[in-house]
């Protein structure tokens, strides 16, 4: 396992972790040191996170909804990019 991946071992339950909790998380459980920069380079700005976390378990409720309702992941994900703008 890759250090990126034990970051999101760590947050996968609460994204809304500061940088510090993760890696004192990835410390305690996987015996490795992580920077602050690979942590915003796996998972954003650390404001970004902690100021929406409160939403997450509705947002991802409503996100794995619009799965289910658009048939699979893949389509959702091109239905989010038409109606993002990011295709024509």
């Amino acid at each position: 396992m890759n250090k990126s991946e034990m970051i999101r071992a760590v947050v996968k339950d609460d994204a809304g972790m500061n940088n510090a909790a993760i890696k004192n998380m990835v410390k305690m459980k996987f015996n490795t040191i992580v920077e602050a920069n690979l942590i915003h380079y796996v998972l954003g700005n650390e404001s970004d996170r902690t100021k929406n976390s409160k939403h997450l378990p509705y947002l991802k409720d409503k996100a794995k909804e619009f799965i289910v309702s658009a048939g699979d992941y893949r389509t959702a994900q091109i239905i989010l990019a038409l109606a993002g703008g990011e295709l024509p």
